[in-house]
């Protein structure tokens, strides 16, 4: 697949859609340009011996795509120079390997799906990667490097960065890991769950074989091995013509012969070392396989003797999308020493425009699961700038389970990763440490300026095989040490306190944290953008020196002291927040911020002085994360000062609305000769009061519409599309005057003239008319853009009828910098305290894709400041309607994980589940959230919203891995949804929520779908064809990417 802006434009098929398969669409993805990733990076390689082996740089790329992808022209611009060479194809689904010596990488790991020579070296700390079409245009970047968050042990111990999935986004850290075997795996599978396979090329791909065309027969015995083919043409394969990825052109093929007759002659030293042997062979039409005269394997041929004049009885199509083949060779029919291969391809007419024959023979070599495994334990601390008592290094049990570690290895020298052997009947407790002075390793750790900045060290499997963990220690601060924080975690702090054996502690001050994130202004202004930090603590702190990364790294000036229970705001421009808000320097602290918050998402970090995290969130646009955040009128405010800060359940919007003020609107349009109605809409999402709605002749007269007033009821009024939940409000703080006012909310999507709007038919407009609109309206988040549409005339298009536009007055503070945010009065209000239930995040569920009668054990992270009491799961099929079923959700073996088992379902049916987690208060919260009793909530009234507004998570019981050449995509959704998707008009533009499946494997909870393009693309009569717009949550991005999509049939 091939993003552009975030917006994906593919062909599907239809696979089932048949009576008991609603609410889920598989889709096989026909037309679609795929992702090229990068998936390996061999960047210090060494062999067995510990050698440097720099000739071994590899770089792996793969094709995410079910066709093949032309990389003609595709070039990497950062770190290696190469260009792909005219005719340079990746096949579907597929690796290829681009090598700094590429004679020497296929040597090394017998692989022929090689490039090279790029130009250049990797460069072994670290650095980015990136991948360029032939406009220059990045598809593809890695940045990586050998400290942080990246593994440290892929430099230089034999190991190389590999992908954990080809479908993860390459740019994060945590999406690598160490690879499973020594040297890496490059142009196969990183990693495996089930049994996996090793091939050896015994014949190339581009290998020279003799070919003989077929204008005649050959001779009876062309097939035996002692047959002189010297009289034969001769040439590299592919063989072929037509198809633009043949290397010897048949270029006289087409409407002269059917056939070609191909031989290759290749030795076996012994057959029987061998675990098997396969033939692999992209082709296009037929072809029938002999080894040594016996046939072995055909495709596309019927049975029974074949000639020059046999046609191949299947076809393929054109180039570069033919097939491939694997035919296993019998092992007893291979020779020691000497062996044939004869191979007849065959064309299913004379006039077909193409034919190929690319042939790969490979020995194959299995590879169980378990010989991958590895040990949980990890390197957890390094204590190198003693202000007294020894160097040492810390190992961590992240398992709930003793681990023995005799005949491990530990090493300071990857040259040597069995330095030394840790001595038999040691062993690690649960969750427990065990440590090692330089003494005891005899090793030196000591650090030298100028001499020795790192120490790197690796724990090594007994075999010397596989480094288990590594880590490279870059100290910088005297008397402290760098350790994993919390124990066992991806990030290191720079400066714990040493805790040898004990469980690491920073010493950091954690009272002060992130409250409050004005990241995306709705005026967008980055001068508006503002960051607001509090003390949650009951002491004041020093925090002079402290920084915070995201915004030009700020750091905070000497004598910047934060008092308990206050708050300190910096600022984009601390004129303009200063003016705007009426903060002093007691709270706006007068230095501003060199950077800009990113609209998109970003990652904040607070640190103390001597460089370790106080706090830190990782903020989106979506999600999880409120929406109207992100340039709707309202900061990111904390909701508890204790909650989880990297939790979106611990944030939402504020809400200021009540600074809104009422205004009367009105314009005046002439009747352009169409259907006498008005209607009005916002032009994005966002909520709106709107009252007292009239239209008039522009000279006097009576109101036009009937029920301007919504006193009693909408009556009259056409509600539909992205403004299906407005309605009428009878809410205090919201009604305009009178009993009622109408509350405009438009949700998943902006307004249109056709469905997407609130309508009413008027009394009789003249065409020529001048007419008079007014209304009352106010803003309440969101779009302030309200458009009043009318008399839209499909014969006169240029007419815009009586038709105007309008904006509301927003509030001109918004958020609540230095002071009690907005969530918190509102949760202290609710309950009497701030205190709000578990922060839960990273549900999952194994599998995604159940089969029938296959339970489903669903994860999740639940934690709480004050201790949590319960977990608990709730599920029902198909219905959001009648009881849930409770089931109890235990501690799992990772700190703060809980997982509980939903039964097995018959295939077919859907599954609606969420999850209520209490504290040791008794207080909730729910996953997913609970929208109703957020800001903002896209509905009339959320104290008597139905169950069908709440959010849940979805899958379906179905086979998990359909019969298709393509990517295959599914969309679960609740049958509420369902029938509204199946009944509502076709151009209603409303999202609905459901589950995004690639796959088998990947679920995305808190997708939407709608159908998408014109009243031709969209289906009707209650079917589910032809074309949809998908939408992928921001922050769980489909393949780490891709956030919106369509298929289109």
């Amino acid at each position: 697949m091939k993003l552009k802006s975030a917006t994906l434009e593919a062909s599907w098929r239809r696979a089932i859609l048949a009576s008991g398969y609603l609410g889920i669409f598989c889709c096989a993805m026909a037309a679609a340009r795929a992702e090229i990733v990068i998936t390996e990076i061999n960047f210090d390689p060494a062999d067995s011996e510990g050698v440097t082996r720099p000739e071994l740089e590899f770089v792996e790329i793969f094709n995410d795509g079910s066709e093949p992808y032309d990389l003609s022209g595709y070039r990497f611009t950062r770190g290696i120079s190469y260009v792909f060479p005219e005719g340079s194809f990746i096949p579907a689904t597929s690796y290829l390997v681009i090598c700094r010596d590429e004679e020497a990488v296929q040597a090394r790991y017998g692989v022929s799906n090689t490039h090279g020579d790029f130009i250049g070296t990797l460069d072994n700390s670290g650095e980015a990667i990136e991948l360029a079409n032939p406009q220059g245009v990045a598809v593809n970047k890695v940045s990586y490097n050998d400290r942080g968050q990246w593994p440290g042990g892929a430099k230089g111990t034999g190991h190389t960065l590999a992908i954990k999935k080809p479908y993860s986004d390459s740019d994060d850290p945590d999406s690598w890991k160490l690879s499973s075997e020594m040297g890496g795996t490059p142009g196969r599978t990183n990693f495996n769950t089930e049994v996996s396979f090793v091939d050896a090329v015994m014949i190339p791909d581009n290998s020279t074989w003799s070919y003989f065309r077929g204008n005649s027969n050959p001779p009876a015995s062309w097939r035996e091995l002692d047959f002189d083919d010297s009289a034969w043409e001769s040439g590299p394969t592919g063989i072929g013509y037509g198809d633009g990825d043949d290397r010897t052109e048949l270029d006289d093929m087409r409407n002269s012969y059917l056939t070609v007759f191909c031989r290759k002659v290749f030795e076996v030293d012994n057959p029987e070392e061998l675990g098997s042997v396969v033939l692999n062979v992209s082709f296009d039409d037929g072809f029938v396989v002999y080894l040594n005269s016996q046939e072995v394997g055909r495709v596309n041929m019927a049975g029974g003797n074949v000639d020059n004049d046999t046609e191949a009885d299947g076809t393929v199509g054109d180039a570069p999308d033919e097939d491939d083949a694997e035919i296993t060779i019998p092992l007893a029919a291979l020779n020691a020493g000497r062996n044939v291969l004869a191979v007849s391809v065959h064309n299913t007419n004379l006039s077909s425009s193409d034919l190929s024959f690319i042939p790969t023979l490979v020995s194959r070599r299995e590879i169980q699961p378990g010989d991958l495994e590895t040990l949980p334990v990890v390197v957890n601390e390094g204590h190198f700038l003693p202000a007294n008592g020894p160097r040492f290094i810390e190992l961590y049990n992240k398992s709930f389970s003793r681990v023995d570690l005799g005949g491990f290895h530990l090493t300071d020298d990857y040259s040597n990763l069995r330095l030394f052997t840790i001595s038999e009947g040691t062993s690690i407790p649960a969750r427990g440490f065990v440590s090692f002075t330089e003494a005891q390793l005899g090793m030196d750790f000591s650090i030298a300026e100028g001499v020795r900045d790192r120490v790197s060290v690796a724990l090594v499997n007994p075999a010397g095989t596989r480094v288990v963990d590594a880590r490279i220690f870059e100290p910088k601060v005297p008397g402290r040490s760098e350790a994993r924080y919390p124990d066992g975690q991806e990030s290191f702090a720079r400066a714990a306190i040493p805790t040898p054996g004990a469980a690491n502690d920073t010493g950091a001050v954690n009272d002060v944290i992130f409250n409050e994130i004005m990241y995306h202004p709705i005026s967008g202004l980055e001068s508006d953008e503002f960051i607001e930090l509090y003390n949650r603590g009951a002491t004041a702190h020093d925090i002079s020196g402290w920084s915070v990364e995201g915004v030009g790294d700020y750091e905070f000036p000497p004598g910047t002291v934060i008092g308990a229970g206050d708050y300190l705001v910096i600022a984009n421009s601390v004129t303009k927040i200063s003016r705007d808000y009426g903060l002093g320097p007691d709270v706006l602290l007068q230095t501003s911020f060199s950077g800009s918050l990113a609209n998109g998402g970003e990652r904040l970090r607070l640190r103390d002085a001597a460089g370790n995290i106080a706090d830190k969130v990782r903020y989106y646009d979506g999600g999880e994360w409120s929406r109207w955040a992100d340039g709707g009128g309202a900061s990111l405010e904390r909701i508890d000062p204790h909650s989880e800060s990297s939790v979106a359940g611990s944030w939402d919007a504020s809400d200021d609305s009540d600074e809104a003020q009422v205004n009367t609107f009105t314009h005046t349009a002439t009747h352009g000769g169409g259907d006498s109605d008005l209607g009005m809409l916002l032009s994005a999402e966002g909520i709106a009061i709107v009252d007292n709605i009239q239209l008039t002749r522009s000279n006097g007269g009576s109101n036009m519409v009937s029920n301007g007033t919504f006193n009693s009821n909408t009556s009259g009024w056409r509600i539909e599309g992205t403004h299906i939940s407005s309605g009428r409000t009878t809410d205090n703080d919201e009604v305009i005057e009178g009993n009622g006012s109408l509350k405009l909310i438009a949700w998943n999507g902006g307004g249109d003239y056709k469905v997407n709007r609130v309508e009413c038919n008027t009394s009789s407009q003249s065409n020529g008319t001048s007419y008079r609109v007014r209304f009352d309206a106010k803003w309440k988040i969101g779009s302030a853009s309200i458009l009043c549409i009318g008399d839209y005339n499909v014969g006169n298009a240029s007419s815009p009828g009586i038709a105007g536009s309008h904006f509301l007055e927003i509030p001109s503070t918004l958020g609540s910098p230095g002071e009690l945010n907005s969530v918190t009065r509102r949760q202290v209000e609710r309950y009497g305290s701030a205190n709000m239930g578990p922060a839960i995040d990273k549900v999952s569920q194994d599998p995604a894709v159940p089969g029938s009668g296959e339970s489903v054990a669903v994860t999740a992270r639940v934690r709480d400041a004050d201790g949590v009491s319960q977990v608990e799961l709730f599920y029902r099929t198909n219905t959001v309607s009648g009881s849930f079923t409770r089931v109890t959700m235990r501690a799992a073996e990772k700190p703060g994980e809980y997982t509980g088992t939903i039964p097995g379902q018959s295939n077919g049916t859907r599954v609606i589940y969420y999850i209520e987690a209490e504290d040791s208060d008794g207080r909730p919260e729910r996953f997913p959230r609970d929208i109703l009793g957020r800001s903002h909530a896209p509905v009339v009234n959320p104290l008597s919203a139905s169950r069908i507004e709440e959010l849940y998570n979805l899958y379906r019981h179905d086979t998990r891995n359909p019969s298709t050449n393509h990517h295959n995509y599914r969309f679960v959704m609740h049958e509420e949804n369902e029938n509204e998707l199946r009944s509502r008009r076709v151009l209603s533009n409303k999202m609905l929520e459901g589950s995004f499946v690639f796959g088998g494997d990947d679920i995305y909870y808190g997708s939407r779908i709608r159908f998408a393009g014109s009243p031709w693309l969209r289906p009707g009569g209650g079917g589910f064809e032809k074309s949809f717009s998908l939408k992928i949550p921001k922050d769980k991005p489909l393949h780490g990417r891709k956030t919106a999509f369509n298929l289109d049939e």
